[in-house]
């Protein structure tokens, strides 16, 4: 338990020590749909030897 705690203050220690020396940073999100649109062999998959017929979760 006691390894835990000295842990637990070494790495809150260490945040506060590189949060202020940080350098500003950007970050971006964005979403597309990448399902395909034709039908595509689903290869590797069981026994399959024929296009997927439907969608049932988009990508």
């Amino acid at each position: 338990m006691r390894t835990f705690h000295i842990l637990t203050l070494l790495f809150a220690t260490l945040g506060i020590v590189t949060s202020s020396t940080a350098q500003e940073f950007k970050v971006g999100v964005a979403k597309a749909d990448i399902t395909p649109t034709e039908p595509i062999r689903l290869a590797g998959y069981a026994s399959r030897n024929k296009p997927h017929e439907s969608v049932e979760q988009p990508i």
